[in-house]
């Protein structure tokens, strides 16, 4: 659950630097060093974080999120559970 709330949390930030410098260079009035710098600064933390979101949904929970379950038949779970009462003797 928690890995679930931190991609959310990286997932937004990240959107949310993107719209930073969406605003910065529609919004900017002259282009100079600050502005320049003030693109590049949102522009790497929104790398960042949806980077981070990206890899955290790849790696965690998520990873199985659009991929169909395959039901298992009754003889597999017997399978499995004779085999764990095995390995616990």
């Amino acid at each position: 659950m928690e890995l679930i709330i931190l991609t959310a949390f990286c997932a937004l930030v990240g959107l949310g630097c993107l719209a930073g410098a969406v605003w910065a260079i529609v919004g900017g009035e002259d282009v100079g060093v600050e502005l320049i710098f003030l693109l590049h600064v949102w522009l790497l933390f929104a790398a960042l974080f949806l980077g981070m979101a990206v890899w955290i949904a790849r790696q965690g929970p998520l990873r199985n999120l659009g991929q169909k379950r395959e039901k298992k038949s009754p003889a597999e779970t017997e399978d499995k559970s004779e085999h764990v009462a095995k390995a616990a003797s």
